[in-house]
């Protein structure tokens, strides 16, 4: 089976290499190929894709043998793994010593130049950021790569444009910079080539190592090629954001208990819980800047729809009265210490009563709680007072015991 799948992607690359034009159009064009192997580190198969599908596909385009065989190993060489890269290079070497026609473009492979980078985001709610290289090379004009961010998914990668008409790019994005309603105020600045390099890298492995990501559909068929530009760039493998220290998490919270938002529930025994919820999600879930005072309503929606009804094990009540009650004020405390217009605060705190039927769904759907959270409800259940360690340990002693009995 895997054999003759091989066989069929080798002949349908073989029909579809005439229509490359140049060597990016190469890359693009072997890049697709490379995402049907490439599942990455979270795939839950039991055979190396690569070995059953991409190696095979090498060996059938080498007994092919023609110009044609020769001009995708080429490309395939120029944006797959080192492994892929080695077999294609031995594989095109024999085809080329038995004098099989090189294809025009080949010179031209792997010889992109970084020039500069751009940083286009939303400066008001920074739900993403639009990482944009301009790259350029022999024979062609400058060209631009994007890859979109999302600071709300633990800053995965989740679209790739390659080899994107570079004026027209930069033109759509500065129109789009002069756009301000008040909820949108987009702003397009540069940054070092080593820094966008690395923050792609970063969200190119968080992207790899989540399981089932929410990516564009054509995002699995750039990747490739996108890995193959960023290796000609300078910079870190990793790109580490910075962390909220306490202090910071800490004035947070006290500037949001005395002020003026939060000051017709100091008598409420949840606005403290509720702010502690709210600073440490915006801490060490949220990216972009601002956190742990930035509150889009899609900050909202997953605050409410997936962290509190996966993580978080209050009374009914709470979700009930306290969370529609209180998160209004932090969301407004949030946005007024941001200094961001008041439209987009109030844009943000309508979403509050949007996703607020959903919560309490969710909240109690057991099926939807975490393992934390069921572990800690099931303590409760068996009277263990949750906010003592060394009962909570004695119970996880007792329930490795059972699951071992």
């Amino acid at each position: 089976m895997a054999s003759e799948l091989a066989r069929g992607i080798a002949a349908e690359a073989r029909e579809s290499v005439r229509k490359v034009r140049d060597a990016l159009d190469a890359e693009l064009f072997a890049s697709s190929y490379v995402s049907l192997w490439d599942l990455g580190p979270g795939a839950l198969i039991d055979a190396d894709p690569e070995e059953e599908i991409g190696l095979r596909v090498v060996a059938a385009l080498e007994r092919a043998g023609d110009a044609r065989a020769l001009a995708v190993l080429r490309a395939l060489a120029s944006v797959g793994s080192d492994g892929i890269s080695t077999a294609c290079e031995t594989a095109a070497r024999h085809l080329a010593q038995a004098g099989v026609h090189e294809p025009e473009w080949r010179e031209g492979l792997g010889t992109a130049r970084g020039v500069r980078a751009r940083l286009m985001r939303d400066v008001i709610f920074d739900d993403a950021a639009n990482v944009i290289f301009e790259f350029e090379r022999p024979g062609l004009e400058p060209y631009a790569i994007l890859v979109l961010v999302d600071n709300n998914l633990g800053g995965i990668a989740k679209d790739v444009i390659a080899g994107a008409d570079l004026e027209r790019l930069v033109e759509a994005l500065g129109k789009a910079s002069e756009i301000d309603d008040g909820a949108g105020e987009l702003r397009l600045e540069e940054i070092d080539l080593p820094e966008a390099a690395a923050r792609c890298r970063e969200a190119l492995w968080r992207t790899a190592h989540t399981l089932d990501p929410p990516v564009a559909e054509d995002f699995r068929s750039q990747v490739a090629v996108l890995a193959a530009h960023l290796k000609a760039l300078p910079g870190e493998d990793r790109f580490e954001a910075e962390e909220i220290s306490e202090e910071d998490r800490e004035a947070a919270f006290d500037g949001f208990l005395s002020s003026p938002e939060a000051k017709s529930f100091q008598g409420s025994e949840d606005v403290a819980d509720l702010a502690k919820l709210a600073v440490d999600y915006g801490a060490d879930y949220v990216g972009g800047e601002g956190r742990p005072l930035r509150w889009s309503p899609t900050v909202i929606e997953l605050f409410m729809c997936d962290y509190l009804p996966r993580k978080v094990l209050r009374e009914d009540e709470f979700f009930e009265r306290a969370v529609p009650e209180l998160l209004p004020a932090w969301v407004r405390y949030a946005g007024r210490s941001r200094g961001i217009p008041e439209t987009a605060i109030e844009d943000a705190v309508s979403a509050i009563d949007v996703f607020r039927e959903k919560m309490l769904e969710l909240v109690g759907d057991d099926s939807a709680w975490g393992p934390s959270k069921v572990f800690l409800a099931a303590a409760s259940e068996a009277g263990v007072d949750l906010s003592d360690p060394a009962a909570i340990e004695a119970y996880i002693e007792e329930y490795n015991r059972d699951l071992a009995a």
